[in-house]
């Protein structure tokens, strides 16, 4: 069996080729920076505390907790800044100002819609409807009182 030596170069080459992308990756495309607090990141094996400067991948979720924040740094200039209980995914190739509107808040609308004033309990229908069975019962009451000729 004979190896050609031309073949054998092409596909290494090819796949040095193929790789460098990734291997551009594995340095990341951003830098965790100005951590205050708790701090998560994703990692392959679920969420891990957040270190000063660390390198962040295409894809990456960081986390941060109450009383915490941080800075994203993208290698275009691009800086996400995320305040407590902010989450925010890592993206490639995306623009600045969409990079800054995918930082999502964790904490339920309906937690802030709670601490509104307390709805009424005492609506014009209601207080309708409390005076006629106040009457009723009234009523009911006077024809009770009566005494029958029987």
């Amino acid at each position: 069996m004979k190896i050609d030596a031309r073949r054998t170069l092409l596909a290494l080459a090819a796949t040095f080729a193929a790789a460098q992308p990734h291997a551009q990756d594995n340095n990341g495309i951003a830098k965790l920076i100005d951590l205050r607090g708790n701090v998560l990141v994703s990692q392959a094996t679920g969420l891990a505390a957040g270190k000063d400067s660390e390198r962040l991948m295409d894809g990456m979720r960081v986390i941060t907790t109450s009383n915490s924040g941080a800075v994203v740094q993208f290698d275009n200039g691009c800086r996400v800044e995320l305040k407590e209980n902010q989450r925010f995914e890592v993206q490639r190739d995306k623009p600045c100002e969409a990079l800054l509107a995918q930082v999502e808040s964790m904490v339920r609308p309906t937690v802030v819609a709670a601490a509104g004033p307390a709805p009424a309990l005492l609506t014009p229908g209601t207080a309708v409807q409390a005076g006629l069975v106040g009457l009723s019962v009234w009523r009911w009451r006077q024809n009770e009182n009566t005494v029958s000729p029987n």
